[in-house]
Protein backbone atom coordinates (compact mmCIF):
# COMPACT_ATOMS: atom_id res chain seq x y z
CA UNK A 1 0.00 0.00 0.00
CA UNK A 2 1.28 3.65 -1.19
CA UNK A 3 1.18 6.63 1.44
CA UNK A 4 1.49 9.85 0.00
CA UNK A 5 1.06 13.51 0.40
CA UNK A 6 1.72 16.97 -1.33
CA UNK A 7 3.84 19.16 0.26
CA UNK A 8 2.99 22.00 -2.12
CA UNK A 9 4.92 24.59 -3.86
CA UNK A 10 5.22 28.52 -2.84
CA UNK A 11 6.46 31.27 -4.78
CA UNK A 12 8.82 33.88 -3.13
CA UNK A 13 7.95 37.37 -3.36
CA UNK A 14 5.45 40.29 -2.13
CA UNK A 15 2.56 38.20 -1.83
CA UNK A 16 1.65 35.41 0.62
CA UNK A 17 1.25 31.61 -0.09
CA UNK A 18 -2.54 31.17 -0.93
CA UNK A 19 -4.26 28.74 1.77
CA UNK A 20 -4.19 25.42 0.55
CA UNK A 21 -7.06 24.22 -0.99
CA UNK A 22 -8.81 20.83 -0.10
CA UNK A 23 -8.03 18.23 -3.36
CA UNK A 24 -10.93 16.66 -5.10
CA UNK A 25 -8.98 13.98 -6.41
CA UNK A 26 -9.92 10.73 -5.93
CA UNK A 27 -7.51 8.33 -6.05
CA UNK A 28 -7.75 4.60 -7.47
CA UNK A 29 -6.49 3.11 -4.43
CA UNK A 30 -6.06 3.76 -0.76
CA UNK A 31 -4.02 7.11 -0.07
CA UNK A 32 -4.11 8.82 2.86
CA UNK A 33 -2.30 12.29 4.40
CA UNK A 34 -0.01 10.02 7.04
CA UNK A 35 1.24 13.43 8.80
CA UNK A 36 -1.00 15.63 11.60
CA UNK A 37 -2.34 19.08 10.42
CA UNK A 38 0.33 20.68 12.48
CA UNK A 39 3.29 18.52 10.85
CA UNK A 40 1.40 19.76 7.17
CA UNK A 41 2.19 24.00 8.43
CA UNK A 42 5.91 22.47 9.37
CA UNK A 43 6.44 21.12 6.21
CA UNK A 44 6.65 24.15 4.29
CA UNK A 45 9.17 23.95 0.79
CA UNK A 46 12.60 25.46 0.63
CA UNK A 47 12.62 27.97 -2.02
CA UNK A 48 15.57 30.16 -3.00
CA UNK A 49 15.59 32.71 -5.51
CA UNK A 50 12.57 33.85 -7.33
CA UNK A 51 10.02 31.36 -8.42
CA UNK A 52 6.75 30.82 -9.85
CA UNK A 53 3.79 28.81 -7.84
CA UNK A 54 2.03 25.58 -8.57
CA UNK A 55 -0.89 24.66 -6.37
CA UNK A 56 -1.69 21.82 -4.66
CA UNK A 57 -4.78 20.70 -7.13
CA UNK A 58 -2.08 21.38 -10.12
CA UNK A 59 0.35 19.10 -8.79
CA UNK A 60 -2.06 16.52 -8.05
CA UNK A 61 -3.34 16.26 -11.57
CA UNK A 62 0.38 16.58 -12.61
CA UNK A 63 1.30 13.43 -10.38
CA UNK A 64 -1.49 11.03 -10.75
CA UNK A 65 -0.28 10.34 -13.80
CA UNK A 66 2.90 8.94 -13.15
CA UNK A 67 1.99 7.65 -9.43
CA UNK A 68 1.09 4.03 -10.35
CA UNK A 69 4.33 3.48 -12.52
CA UNK A 70 6.49 4.66 -9.50
CA UNK A 71 4.57 2.71 -7.00
CA UNK A 72 5.57 -0.44 -9.56
CA UNK A 73 9.15 0.30 -8.98
CA UNK A 74 8.49 -0.10 -5.19
CA UNK A 75 5.98 -3.29 -5.75
CA UNK A 76 7.93 -5.39 -8.30
CA UNK A 77 11.00 -4.89 -5.42
CA UNK A 78 9.13 -5.75 -2.48
CA UNK A 79 7.90 -8.46 -3.41
CA UNK A 80 11.21 -10.55 -2.75
CA UNK A 81 12.18 -8.04 -0.30
CA UNK A 82 8.92 -7.43 2.18
CA UNK A 83 11.03 -5.86 4.50
CA UNK A 84 11.46 -2.94 2.39
CA UNK A 85 9.50 0.06 3.90
CA UNK A 86 10.03 4.02 4.63
CA UNK A 87 9.10 7.46 3.22
CA UNK A 88 10.88 8.75 0.38
CA UNK A 89 10.77 13.08 0.06
CA UNK A 90 11.44 13.72 -3.48
CA UNK A 91 12.12 17.51 -4.59
CA UNK A 92 10.95 18.96 -8.18
CA UNK A 93 11.87 21.44 -10.06
CA UNK A 94 9.26 22.22 -12.90
CA UNK A 95 10.10 24.42 -15.75
CA UNK A 96 8.06 27.00 -17.33
CA UNK A 97 6.24 24.72 -20.04
CA UNK A 98 5.34 22.45 -17.04
CA UNK A 99 7.93 19.98 -17.93
CA UNK A 100 9.96 18.25 -15.00
CA UNK A 101 13.39 20.38 -14.89
CA UNK A 102 14.78 18.27 -12.23
CA UNK A 103 13.61 15.40 -9.48
CA UNK A 104 16.07 14.48 -7.02
CA UNK A 105 15.25 12.95 -3.56
CA UNK A 106 15.74 15.27 -0.99
CA UNK A 107 15.44 12.64 2.10
CA UNK A 108 14.80 8.34 2.07
CA UNK A 109 14.49 6.05 4.79
CA UNK A 110 13.21 3.14 2.27
CA UNK A 111 16.76 2.16 2.05
CA UNK A 112 16.85 0.79 -2.16
CA UNK A 113 19.08 2.44 -4.24
CA UNK A 114 17.32 0.96 -7.13
CA UNK A 115 13.81 1.12 -6.12
CA UNK A 116 14.76 4.99 -5.15
CA UNK A 117 16.33 5.65 -9.03
CA UNK A 118 13.63 3.26 -10.80
CA UNK A 119 10.74 5.73 -8.87
CA UNK A 120 13.04 9.12 -10.29
CA UNK A 121 13.04 7.61 -13.81
CA UNK A 122 9.15 7.11 -13.81
CA UNK A 123 8.65 11.04 -11.92
CA UNK A 124 11.03 12.27 -14.92
CA UNK A 125 8.27 11.93 -17.45
CA UNK A 126 5.11 13.94 -15.27
CA UNK A 127 4.04 17.54 -17.24
CA UNK A 128 2.74 19.34 -14.63
CA UNK A 129 0.44 23.01 -15.91
CA UNK A 130 3.08 25.94 -16.70
CA UNK A 131 3.93 27.75 -13.24
CA UNK A 132 2.29 30.81 -12.72
CA UNK A 133 4.98 33.52 -12.65
CA UNK A 134 8.02 31.16 -13.75
CA UNK A 135 9.74 27.79 -12.76
CA UNK A 136 8.44 26.64 -9.11
CA UNK A 137 10.04 23.88 -6.81
CA UNK A 138 8.01 21.58 -4.81
CA UNK A 139 8.45 18.27 -2.28
CA UNK A 140 6.60 15.51 -2.17
CA UNK A 141 6.65 12.41 -0.40
CA UNK A 142 5.70 9.20 -0.95
CA UNK A 143 5.24 6.70 1.92
CA UNK A 144 5.53 2.77 2.00
CA UNK A 145 4.42 0.87 4.65
CA UNK A 146 6.07 -2.66 4.18
CA UNK A 147 4.91 -6.05 4.87
CA UNK A 148 6.99 -7.10 7.95
CA UNK A 149 8.16 -5.52 10.42
CA UNK A 150 12.07 -4.49 10.90
CA UNK A 151 13.66 -3.10 14.09
CA UNK A 152 15.03 -0.09 13.85
CA UNK A 153 19.19 0.73 15.36
CA UNK A 154 20.86 4.02 16.30
CA UNK A 155 23.94 5.08 13.56
CA UNK A 156 25.94 3.89 17.39
CA UNK A 157 25.13 0.41 16.77
CA UNK A 158 26.80 0.13 13.79
CA UNK A 159 29.48 3.07 13.76
CA UNK A 160 32.18 1.16 15.05
CA UNK A 161 32.15 -1.61 12.02
CA UNK A 162 31.55 0.98 9.51
CA UNK A 163 34.23 3.54 10.86
CA UNK A 164 36.68 0.27 11.02
CA UNK A 165 36.16 -0.55 7.54
CA UNK A 166 35.73 2.54 6.07
CA UNK A 167 38.73 2.99 4.29
CA UNK A 168 37.77 -0.33 2.42
CA UNK A 169 34.44 0.64 1.76
CA UNK A 170 35.81 3.67 -0.43
CA UNK A 171 38.38 1.47 -2.14
CA UNK A 172 41.57 2.44 -0.57
CA UNK A 173 42.56 -0.28 1.78
CA UNK A 174 42.06 -4.01 1.75
CA UNK A 175 39.31 -5.80 3.64
CA UNK A 176 41.51 -8.86 3.98
CA UNK A 177 44.57 -6.68 5.62
CA UNK A 178 41.89 -4.51 7.90
CA UNK A 179 39.81 -7.94 9.11
CA UNK A 180 44.00 -9.21 10.27
CA UNK A 181 44.38 -5.73 11.73
CA UNK A 182 41.09 -5.76 13.94
CA UNK A 183 41.49 -9.43 14.92
CA UNK A 184 41.69 -9.03 18.43
CA UNK A 185 43.22 -13.09 19.23
CA UNK A 186 46.77 -12.91 18.85
CA UNK A 187 47.05 -16.32 17.60
CA UNK A 188 44.07 -16.24 15.23
CA UNK A 189 45.62 -12.69 14.20
CA UNK A 190 48.94 -14.19 13.32
CA UNK A 191 47.00 -17.39 11.38
CA UNK A 192 45.19 -14.46 9.63
CA UNK A 193 48.46 -12.76 8.44
CA UNK A 194 50.05 -15.84 7.31
CA UNK A 195 46.87 -16.05 5.22
CA UNK A 196 47.38 -12.95 3.53
CA UNK A 197 51.29 -13.54 2.69
CA UNK A 198 50.63 -16.89 1.25
CA UNK A 199 48.03 -15.24 -1.29
CA UNK A 200 50.38 -12.22 -2.04
CA UNK A 201 52.88 -14.81 -3.25
CA UNK A 202 50.95 -16.67 -5.38
CA UNK A 203 49.57 -13.93 -7.04
CA UNK A 204 53.17 -12.78 -7.88
CA UNK A 205 54.07 -16.19 -9.18
CA UNK A 206 50.89 -16.06 -11.34
CA UNK A 207 51.79 -12.21 -12.11
CA UNK A 208 48.30 -11.25 -11.05
CA UNK A 209 47.37 -7.76 -10.37
CA UNK A 210 45.15 -6.36 -7.96
CA UNK A 211 43.37 -3.68 -9.09
CA UNK A 212 41.43 -1.20 -6.55
CA UNK A 213 38.77 1.48 -7.42
CA UNK A 214 38.84 4.21 -5.23
CA UNK A 215 35.84 6.11 -4.43
CA UNK A 216 35.15 9.78 -3.57
CA UNK A 217 32.05 9.98 -1.92
CA UNK A 218 29.23 12.87 -2.37
CA UNK A 219 28.76 15.81 -0.50
CA UNK A 220 25.94 14.88 2.58
CA UNK A 221 26.28 10.48 2.25
CA UNK A 222 24.04 9.45 4.04
CA UNK A 223 23.13 5.41 4.06
CA UNK A 224 19.93 3.33 5.03
CA UNK A 225 20.11 -0.25 5.12
CA UNK A 226 19.07 -3.54 6.24
CA UNK A 227 21.04 -6.21 8.12
CA UNK A 228 19.55 -9.55 8.48
CA UNK A 229 19.71 -12.22 11.20
CA UNK A 230 22.86 -13.14 10.30
CA UNK A 231 24.78 -9.86 10.36
CA UNK A 232 24.69 -9.37 6.37
CA UNK A 233 23.91 -6.41 4.36
CA UNK A 234 20.17 -7.24 2.20
CA UNK A 235 19.48 -3.53 0.82
CA UNK A 236 20.95 -0.37 0.89
CA UNK A 237 20.07 3.09 -0.49
CA UNK A 238 21.85 6.25 -0.57
CA UNK A 239 21.18 9.64 -0.09
CA UNK A 240 23.59 13.17 -0.99
CA UNK A 241 23.28 16.85 -0.96
CA UNK A 242 25.10 16.07 -4.84
CA UNK A 243 24.07 13.83 -7.66
CA UNK A 244 25.33 10.10 -7.12
CA UNK A 245 26.51 8.45 -10.26
CA UNK A 246 25.09 4.75 -10.68
CA UNK A 247 28.72 3.92 -10.86
CA UNK A 248 29.53 5.18 -7.46
CA UNK A 249 26.54 3.57 -5.79
CA UNK A 250 27.08 -0.06 -7.06
CA UNK A 251 30.33 -0.14 -6.08
CA UNK A 252 29.48 1.37 -2.65
CA UNK A 253 27.25 -0.87 -1.73
CA UNK A 254 29.12 -4.16 -3.37
CA UNK A 255 31.78 -2.79 -0.52
CA UNK A 256 29.30 -2.22 2.01
CA UNK A 257 27.84 -5.89 1.82
CA UNK A 258 31.07 -7.16 2.74
CA UNK A 259 30.76 -5.96 6.51
CA UNK A 260 29.54 -7.79 8.90
CA UNK A 261 27.58 -6.46 11.68
CA UNK A 262 25.88 -7.38 14.62
CA UNK A 263 22.84 -9.90 13.86
CA UNK A 264 18.95 -8.56 13.68
CA UNK A 265 17.39 -9.94 17.09
CA UNK A 266 14.36 -9.68 14.39
CA UNK A 267 14.51 -10.76 10.60
CA UNK A 268 16.01 -7.89 9.88
CA UNK A 269 16.88 -4.35 11.03
CA UNK A 270 17.04 -0.76 9.52
CA UNK A 271 19.66 1.72 9.92
CA UNK A 272 20.37 5.20 8.67
CA UNK A 273 23.84 7.09 9.30
CA UNK A 274 25.34 9.89 7.78
CA UNK A 275 29.12 8.80 6.14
Amino acid sequence: MLLFLVVGAVGCGSEKPKPEPKSTYKAPHKMVNPLKRDDDDDKKLKVSGILGSLDQEAIQRGMRKRLVQAAACYRQRAGAQPYLSGEVTFKFRVARDGTVKRVAIEESSLGSFEVEQCMIGELKQVVFERPHGGEAEFTYPLRFPGRLGVEDWTAEQVKEELEKFRPAIVGKASFAVLRCKHTKKRKARKRCWRRIRRARKRRRKLRIKVERKELTAPQGLVLTFYVNGKGNVVEAGLVASEDITRDFAEAFIKNLKRVKFPAARSRYARVKYTW
